[in-house]
């Protein structure tokens, strides 16, 4: 291993044999995972950072980056008491947003906002028994986090 080893999905710095100060690699790993669980983001798209970020807030950046963030698009941009750190986010990775609590997952196409179908309605043929168990469906997924 180098001494800038980093994991493979979130790119977190890793301890390396021998390593003087592995509390400040230890800190800086717990600083990131921290941001990144059930990861909460103020915006996703925007190119240009606050201007007075608290620490913990993140953002997913947008594919045109100003200031601070150039060179970051895409990546979840996460203020830190020692500034700046961006993380490369996987496919699949998810995140809300706090201002209206929309899930977001990252797709090969993009972010993309998870929506609930709606409910049935209309048609010839009405069947209570099965809309009343779609609708049990899409409350369950919406309980488990799959759906908004």
């Amino acid at each position: 291993m180098t001494e800038n080893a980093l994991s493979a999905r979130f790119s977190l710095p890793l301890l390396v044999a021998g390593q003087a100060q592995k509390e400040v690699t230890w800190n800086e790993s717990l600083a990131l995972i921290d941001a990144l669980i059930a990861m909460r983001v103020e915006s996703l798209g925007d190119n240009t950072p606050p201007a007075v970020p608290v620490p913990g807030q993140c953002w997913i950046v947008g594919d045109s980056p100003i200031g601070v963030w150039t060179g970051a698009a895409g990546k979840a941009a996460i203020a830190t008491v020692g500034g700046w750190r961006f993380v490369p986010m996987p496919l699949f990775s998810a995140a809300c947003t706090g201002s209206n609590g929309q899930v977001w997952r990252k797709l090969p196409s993009g972010w993309s906002a998870l929506s609930v179908p709606a409910p049935p309605s209309g048609g010839a043929t009405v069947d209570l028994e099965c809309r009343a168990a779609l609708a049990a469906v899409l409350t369950l997924l919406g309980k488990a986090g799959f759906a908004p």
